[in-house]
């Protein structure tokens, strides 16, 4: 609870000055924040206890290779204290989410939690948009005055308020059958009266084919059609947005679908990170060493005009080849493409189930969105956080899955099945481990 609070609730401290600072602030969040995290940590590690096998599933090889690999970027980057701090708080975030997200025995209160947090940050949202509009909606002064009027929340930005309420909308759309009818259509209104006045495009416009997109993957059990489902749309959307750089295609297809060629000039800023990627392949600037470093960003020295104001690049794959280098995006979509994946295809459980396709949905938007966001691996960004949490869900499904094929419920025959007693989940029928089955179906075949 005390994450989702601090990353859907708390005003982001940045929220007054976010346009007045620019590329050329270091915005770093509240000191009070950034203390209360490493906090949360060792809360979430204490009330660990018996399901300590569980946690240590979601730590996979694919996690231990990206970390490892941007903690190595930070010792060559060009502000190597601010590269390491930045990443000590994102392996914070993600180890507190892992943590938390696998360490709850009963599900229901992490549902709980969200659905909570859920109807406080609509709420707090439209309070700061309607009631105190100069801190919940981006003002005329400052670096990004075309955005006037949009709404924001407690939010630095539309950017990172819309994609939360797109998530909002499609986990409480996808969930409404097991929801009170109130709680549901109270809500429901409000997140997309904000959606539509935040003016967050991309967000909007994912909402319906995330949908479908997901609905298609918990139906099918066909392993290459998921993987091409989720991977050729992403593939060709990635085309479309950065090979506008150079491709008259791409440029042919984006004026199509979006109408604007340079996605509202963000091709100039993809333009300079194509270009640093090339100087540094292999290490890149270093972890999250690129953006909002004062005179050192190469933002600054390397691009012009409205570069000097940017805070990321507005394409999250392309802004972590230009932090961490090739090697390094290539283990960054180990962990959340690759792992998320498989332990879909994995999963031999009811695949009708809402909660399933709301995992999946929480992962698949936040990946889309990357598209034309920078969220990937940014710290306690909202949508990040949602990725993250949707990833955990994943493997805990697979977790407990394999934990259940462990074990056979069978009916008492005779008295050698008759086992009394109760079994952790509760259950008074009798189950035995699948070995003690066969040994007794061995023992009774050499008996006759």
């Amino acid at each position: 609870m005390a994450i989702l609070a601090f990353v859907f609730i708390e005003p982001n401290p940045t929220s007054r000055t976010w346009s007045a600072d620019g590329g050329l602030g270091t915005v770093e969040g509240s000191l009070f924040t950034q203390l209360l995290w490493p906090v949360i940590v060792v809360f979430a590690v204490a009330c660990v206890m018996n399901r300590w096998a569980a946690v240590f599933r979601q730590f996979d090889l694919t996690f231990w290779l990206f970390s490892s690999w941007a903690l190595l970027t930070t010792f060559t980057a060009i502000a190597p204290s601010v590269s390491l701090r930045r990443y000590l708080f994102m392996m914070l975030v993600v180890i507190a989410v892992l943590i938390a997200v696998s360490s709850i025995a009963d599900e229901r209160r992490l549902w709980n939690a969200l659905l909570l947090c859920f109807a406080i940050t609509t709420v707090y949202a439209l309070f700061y948009a309607l009631f105190i509009p100069r801190f919940g909606r981006h003002q005329a002064e400052g670096a990004e005055s075309h955005l006037a009027g949009l709404w924001r929340g407690q939010f630095a930005h539309k950017n990172v308020a819309a994609p939360l309420f797109a998530l909002m909308i499609l986990i409480i759309w996808r969930m409404r059958q097991q929801l009170r009818w109130w709680y549901t259509w109270s809500l429901l209104p409000l997140q997309v009266m904000f959606l539509w006045f935040a003016g967050g495009k991309t967000a909007a416009y994912l909402t319906i084919p995330i949908y479908l997109l997901s609905e298609f993957i918990t139906r099918s059990r066909n392993t290459v059609a998921i993987w091409a489902a989720v991977l050729v749309p992403l593939a060709i959307a990635n085309f479309v947005t950065i090979g506008s750089v150079w491709s008259d295609t791409a440029k042919y297809f984006a004026s199509k679908i979006v109408g604007d060629a340079s996605f509202t000039g963000r091709t100039e800023i993809w333009q300079v990170l194509l270009f640093y990627t090339s100087l540094k392949p292999i290490t890149g600037a270093g972890f999250q060493s690129f953006w909002q470093l004062n005179t050192d960003s190469p933002a600054l020295r390397y691009g012009g005009t409205w570069l000097n104001t940017a805070f990321y690049g507005h394409q999250g794959y392309l802004d972590l080849a230009a932090a961490i280098g090739i090697p390094g995006i290539i283990l960054a979509l180990g962990f959340v493409i690759w792992r998320p994946l498989r332990d879909i295809c994995a999963y031999r459980g009811d695949r009708s189930n809402p909660i399933f396709a709301v995992y999946v949905t929480m992962w698949l938007m936040p990946l889309y969105l990357a598209i034309t966001e920078s969220n990937l691996f940014d710290k306690s960004d909202p949508s990040w956080v949602m990725m993250l949490i949707g990833i955990a869900c994943l493997r805990r499904l697979i977790v407990e899955q394999e934990r259940a094929s462990g074990w056979a419920s069978v009916e008492p025959v005779r008295w050698q099945l008759q086992l009394p007693g109760r079994y952790s989940d509760g259950a008074v029928t009798p189950q035995i481990r699948t070995h003690h089955v066969r040994a007794l179906e061995d023992r009774s075949r050499d008996f006759r």
